[in-house]
């Protein structure tokens, strides 16, 4: 399995600046908010969203899908954030696209952020429960499956177009007036 390569650009760029920014202020004994003006959030906001629908687009797997075990394998970090490691053994309810079955068992691995600290808006991925049912768009080789569309691979189609639409007016709403 590859891991998707993310490319810089333009918003992380300026996020960095930001946050480096942010961290000089606050070793001068200034205020410390690690945010982003408004319009460029909603920028990397809806940047972000075009990514994960491109992934959903990739998915090899759409399923409704049975949470039958989820475990948290490790932990590390302080907080800002915490990476967690997540296996999570399931089974297919209904499959919406590709060669799984239903009936078929599956493990999925991911990691996920946990940030306790202020920052900039982040999606993350949840952390999974077991009896839980969801939508999932992964990206499976045999048996084994990862996340295909980031923290939005397990948000439902028609909420998935609600965000979208919302991160879209944000845009308009916080974007230069003509």
């Amino acid at each position: 399995m590859t891991t998707p390569v993310l490319r810089p650009t333009f918003f992380s760029f300026l996020a960095r600046g930001v946050a480096s920014l942010t961290v000089a202020i606050g070793l001068l004994g200034g205020p410390v908010l690690a945010v982003m003006p408004p319009y460029y959030e909603a920028l990397a906001a809806q940047e972000r969203i075009t990514a994960a629908a491109k992934g959903r687009l990739e998915s090899t797997d759409v399923l409704k899908l049975a949470v039958v075990d989820a475990k948290r394998k490790s932990s590390t970090g302080n907080n800002c954030p915490t990476a967690e490691a997540w296996e999570v053994r399931g089974q297919v309810m209904q499959p919406l696209k590709g060669r799984k079955a239903a009936g078929e068992k599956l493990v999925l691995r991911y990691s996920r952020n946990v940030w306790a600290c202020p920052g900039p808006v982040r999606e993350e991925l949840p952390a999974l429960r077991s009896g839980e049912t969801i939508e999932a768009y992964l990206l499976c080789e045999r048996s084994i499956c990862r996340p295909a569309a980031g923290a939005l691979s397990f948000t439902a189609q028609a909420a998935f177009e609600e965000q979208t639409k919302r991160r879209e007016d944000d845009v308009r709403r916080l974007g230069p007036k003509p």
